[in-house]
């Protein structure tokens, strides 16, 4: 039989799926000819489509010795290289290709995608304007109108965004990341109430869509549908959340709340959130004989000092240590919806039991603030440290219309320095949130933006204003001065959304604070 038949038989098998067959046929024409470009084409494809990417490799590059600038082997190389996490060599192979052919809208896209996981600012302007070309080449490529949209919300254009992701739809309605892109646009542009209805018509068009269910329960806990919201953040978050730790190859069975021996919870997200809804271990540990808490290092001996009415033994774990023998584990925010029926009904502050630091002069009256989260470099993490953080010149202005208090940083990363004028340096090293709870319970009153120190001083009872963005997180609801989460002790400060340098929240705090000082 000749090779031509041969080849000809594999192409046939491979398009109708019978793969192996393709294998053997492509195999025996390479037995004649190891260099024939078609079958090393086709077992690379095949190596691609059964994700063998260092397998497609070096078919492709047995191409490539013969033909280095045939472009379409450099794209399949290219996209090869990207699933198997090697970006730069897929880079480059998508702009050597590019020299070849210039519009080919899908190797633009692709390059896009490839400036936009360096996760840089100078990459994301990279990539928006390779999806741009992208576009250039092909007005109704709504993948490319997705793309561009994502890294325009990532750096913060919320509104351009918007307008890409409303292409996207246009030229495919039946896009689902670009309708769920569009939703969460909608909530950054203050329109919560056109998100949720989109949000539900997509789920009652399609039940299980797992982005529109997580943003869609997002929504709904922040209006206070906590049961419902709760239902469909837990249940579809696996598939979004990319903050649930993996625990490697662990047998461990998730929990389910029924009864067990030995009980692994552990943190996830932000530290705010473990110190937030550790509370929640009074209800699991009527559940276990024995609870295991798993923290990272800056949260032990914080957590050890829970005062918490537990029904079993606590043993906190440093992350990263060898875990115990356990039978079933769940992650921290798993516990709210466990327990979502009774959120509310079993709590008592304060959680932690600390020793306050020690003063070496009193004052009258004594102010811890904090002004802005961790920053990361991340343009979408930058986003949101952007929006949740002020000027320390604000509380500085505090500071000095209020000489009579005393006011103190709690201030940590890149913003610690240099402090405010008139905001005193720290009372302890704040090297782990203990040493910050000590600090605190000196404190007569806690001003902070949206960060782990509000949980902290809300956790431990202290007076706190917590000031949150026009687009806040879901736990702070959408209106109101007064949280159930810290019912006795939190005031909540919300910017308005044309308040861009939060001048109108320091006015009402600048108000309060006078009236604190009165009181």
């Amino acid at each position: 039989m000749s090779i031509q038949t041969d080849l000809s038989q594999a192409q046939q098998a491979q398009a109708t799926g019978n793969i192996q067959e393709a294998i053997s046929l492509y195999q025996r024409v390479l037995q004649r000819q190891s260099t024939h470009n078609e079958a090393l084409h086709g077992l690379g494809l095949i190596a691609l489509q059964q994700q063998n990417y260092a397998q497609a490799i070096r078919y492709f590059e047995q191409i490539l010795q013969a033909h280095p600038s045939h472009a379409g082997t450099l794209n399949n190389r290219a996209i090869s290289y990207f699933e198997s996490g090697h970006i730069s060599l897929a880079q480059k192979d998508w702009e050597a290709a590019l020299k070849k052919e210039p519009q080919q809208a899908s190797y633009w896209f692709n390059l896009g995608r490839c400036y936009q996981a360096f996760q840089t600012t100078e990459t994301h302007l990279q990539a928006q304007k390779c999806f741009q070309k992208a576009i250039a080449c092909r007005p109704d490529y709504d993948q490319a109108w997705n793309s561009l949209g994502n890294v325009l919300a990532e750096c913060g254009k919320t509104k351009k965004a918007l307008h890409a992701y409303q292409k996207a739809v246009a030229y495919q309605p039946s896009n689902l990341d670009a309708q769920v892109n569009m939703a969460v646009s909608y909530v950054e542009i203050h329109k919560p109430a056109t998100a949720r209805r989109m949000l539900e018509k997509m789920t009652r068009e399609l039940p299980d869509a797992a982005r529109a269910l997580y943003n869609l329960g997002l929504l709904e806990m922040q209006a206070g549908e906590l049961q419902l919201g709760l239902e469909h953040y837990e249940k579809y978050r696996w598939a979004n959340d990319d903050f649930i730790r993996p625990l490697g190859n662990l047998p461990l069975p998730l929990w389910k709340g029924e009864q067990v021996d030995r009980l692994l919870i552990c943190h996830e997200q932000g530290f705010g959130d473990s110190i937030q809804f550790v509370r929640y271990l009074v209800q699991a540990s009527r559940y276990t004989s024995h609870l295991y808490l798993e923290v990272p290092a800056p949260l032990v001996l914080l957590m050890q000092s829970l005062s918490l009415d537990l029904s079993c033994p606590l043993t906190v774990i440093p992350e990263g240590e060898p875990l115990p023998d356990v039978n079933a584990w769940a992650p921290m925010l798993r516990l709210l919806w466990l327990f979502s029926a009774h959120l509310f009904a079993e709590q008592s502050f304060p959680y932690f039991q600390v020793k306050p630091a020690l003063l070496s002069e009193a004052s009258a009256l004594k102010v811890g603030v904090v002004w802005a989260t961790g920053y990361r470099a991340a343009p979408r993490l930058k986003k949101l440290y952007h929006r949740k953080s002020v000027k320390g010149q604000h509380m500085q202005n505090l500071a000095k219309t209020h000489d009579e208090m005393s006011f103190y940083s709690f201030q940590v990363g890149p913003e610690a320095q240099p402090l405010p004028e008139g905001v005193h340096a720290p009372l302890l090293s704040l090297d782990s949130f203990y040493d910050t709870a000590c600090a605190l319970q000196t404190m007569d009153l806690v001003i902070t933006v949206d960060t782990a120190v509000a949980h902290l001083a809300g956790a431990l009872n202290r007076p706190t204003w917590v000031l949150v963005p026009s687009v806040a997180d879901w736990r702070w609801g959408f209106e109101g001065e007064y949280t159930s989460w810290y019912p006795e002790n939190m005031r909540v400060f919300r910017q308005k959304p044309e308040d861009l340098d939060w001048s109108g929240v320091f006015c009402e705090v600048e108000a309060a604070l006078q009236a604190f000082r009165n009181a």
